[in-house]
This record gives C-alpha cells, sequence and structure tokens, in this order.
C-alpha cells in the first residue's frame, strides 16, 4: 500500500521501466516506485524485452541497470534519450564505467537504499529544480566525475 506521505503527486498517474535482471532488486524499486506514486510499472532482465516495451510503449521514467548479466543497458539509454524519456543508471560498479555520452546523467550505486532512490527518481524528473536542461545529480546520487 502507498505511503501519502511520500507520494509525489506528478507521479499518479505515470509509467516507469525498470531494467534490472536481479528480481529481488527489481521487487525492492517497484515497491519504492509505487509508494512515490508510480501507477504502472514495466519490467524487462534483457536489452532485447526493454527496446520490446520501448515499442509499445513510453514511460515517464526509466532506471537502467548498466550491467545485464553481461550485456550493456546502453541501447536503451540511446532509445530513451531519443524519445525524450527521463532515465538514471543504476550499478555496483564505479560511476566511471558509465561511456562519456551519459556522463550528465544520474548513476546511483548499489546497493539502492530507498531515500537514495527517491531522490534520484526526483533529480531525473527534475522535481524540485528549475534546470529543464538535463538530469541533474543530488548528493544522495552520485554523478560520473570528468
Amino acid at each position: 500500500m502507498a505511503n501519502t506521505d511520500t507520494t509525489l503527486h506528478g507521479l499518479s498517474s505515470s509509467k516507469a521501466l525498470i531494467v534490472e535482471d536481479d528480481t529481488v532488486l527489481f521487487l525492492v524499486i517497484e515497491d519504492e516506485l509505487k509508494c512515490l506514486g508510480v501507477s504502472q510499472v514495466f519490467h524487462a532482465t534483457r536489452v532485447a524485452d526493454a527496446l520490446a516495451i520501448l515499442e509499445r510503449d513510453k514511460p515517464d521514467v526509466a532506471i537502467l541497470d548498466v550491467n545485464l548479466d553481461g550485456d550493456h543497458v546502453f541501447p536503451v539509454a540511446e532509445k530513451l534519450d531519443e524519445a525524450k524519456v527521463p532515465f538514471f543508471f543504476i550499478t555496483a560498479y564505479p560511476p566511471e564505467t558509465i561511456p562519456e555520452e551519459w556522463a550528465e546523467r544520474v548513476v546511483l550505486q548499489k546497493p539502492v537504499h530507498p531515500p537514495r532512490l527517491r531522490a534520484s527518481v526526483m533529480a531525473a524528473l527534475k522535481i524540485g529544480s528549475d534546470d529543464k536542461e538535463r538530469p541533474a545529480a543530488t548528493a544522495s546520487a552520485v554523478p560520473k566525475q570528468a
């Protein structure tokens, strides 16, 4: 059941895509997104599955695990960027492993903690920010260093 204290009103009818191959982590993220008010969550464990979802639907935000059982998620990031869907990365690897073209994106380090996840979602959606051009990194989420 969603906690109304943490619900973000702008997310009440939104859709999210979670590209994550760890089922337990997916369930944790899904639960947190629902607590924030997200109404529909799509799940993909492989790049091909995520691309198929994007062919038929457009999420309002996406969360991308960088490494999906050895495959990198960057083709999904490209499609999301083309569609102007805000997204961020989650990874257990150092943020420096993210390619330079995605250096401006938020990188949330694993293990994922709910307050940091919320901050990353808000940064990706630019909630509470006047910067409408690119997602801003937050103190709770790690931006890639130059």
